[in-house]
């Protein structure tokens, strides 16, 4: 009985490291915000506010404006990238020899820092830049638009962007779950006869449903709360691209509404934890019909 216990305690020490940082990095932080999203400055003073900067970023159609274009980016860059990743990561699958040439050649944009990726497409994408003279070239004027500046196409210029750019990561993380599939059954599809469609959604699709859960989530997270650096780079949050990150930036540094910014932030914060929340969930339930 003894023993149990040290084993228990040992295993236990070996947590605390990491409750520590967890706590002291995430959870105080966070205790720390909802606190002064629930003050208000009056004469200079600091007093209790109660919901008021929650109040006033819910009546602010600009914070709305940004849940609208997180959400264009969660509807154009999910299905886009998971289906483009389920895609590339079969291809160089099937490969066999001289695949290791195309997961190099697909995984460089990720390893790109996004603010370098952010002012390469910056250029690129002008309305005089190099792809809308080569579309003028071609004949194909009505395409010469001014990708980041039109604010009718803005954010989901930053969508493909982005698409991209997390392209090489997606696929390889799909890639090293494919390359745990037994090759037993893939012989046994390709003995039953069947063609690649049928493959692909009785085997490949079984076989990556926990990675596709875990990537569509993580995904969905980056797109509410991880793109400050693309659309700061590209358009600061003009031409219809503001986002949750740069409404939380502007109240903080450019209009100094701490109260506000804050207020903000934990509801920013509240949206990913439930998000995380119902990711757990299907990966129990994942889990339990595995």
């Amino acid at each position: 009985m003894n023993s149990v216990k040290k084993n228990y305690l040992g295993k236990l020490l070996f947590f605390i490291p990491a409750i520590f940082v967890f706590g002291y990095g995430i959870i105080y932080p966070f205790i720390r915000l909802f606190i002064v999203s629930l003050q208000k400055s009056v004469d200079g003073k600091i007093i209790f506010g109660g919901l008021d900067s929650y109040k006033r970023v819910l009546g602010d159609s600009v914070f709305f404006d940004a849940i609208r274009n997180n959400m264009i980016l969660i509807a154009v860059v999910v299905p886009l990238l998971i289906w483009s990743c389920l895609v590339f990561s079969i291809m160089i699958y099937n490969l066999g020899r001289g695949s290791k040439f195309f997961q190099v050649v697909i995984f460089i944009p990720y390893i790109l820092s996004i603010t370098a990726t952010g002012i390469l497409f910056s250029i690129l994408l002008q309305k005089n830049g190099i792809i809308n003279e080569f579309f003028r070239k071609i004949g194909l004027d009505f395409l010469a638009v001014d990708w980041l500046g039109n604010s009718k196409v803005a954010i989901f210029t930053i969508a493909l962007i982005v698409v991209w750019k997390e392209l090489g990561f997606g696929t390889m993380l799909f890639l090293s779950r494919l390359e745990a599939l037994p090759e037993e059954l893939v012989d046994a599809t390709k003995i039953d006869g069947a063609n690649k469609w049928q493959t692909l959604l009785n085997l490949y699709i079984p076989h990556l449903k926990g990675v596709i859960v875990f990537y569509i989530t993580l995904v969905i997270i980056s797109m509410l709360s991880w793109v400050f650096n693309y659309v700061f780079v590209m358009t600061g949050g003009a031409n219809n691209t503001m986002v949750f990150e740069i409404y939380v930036y502007r109240q903080l540094f450019l209009y100094f509404n701490r109260w506000g910014g804050s207020a903000a932030a934990v509801l920013i914060s509240l949206i990913v934890v439930v998000v995380i929340f119902f990711q757990m969930k299907s990966r129990l339930g994942l889990d339990e019909d595995g």
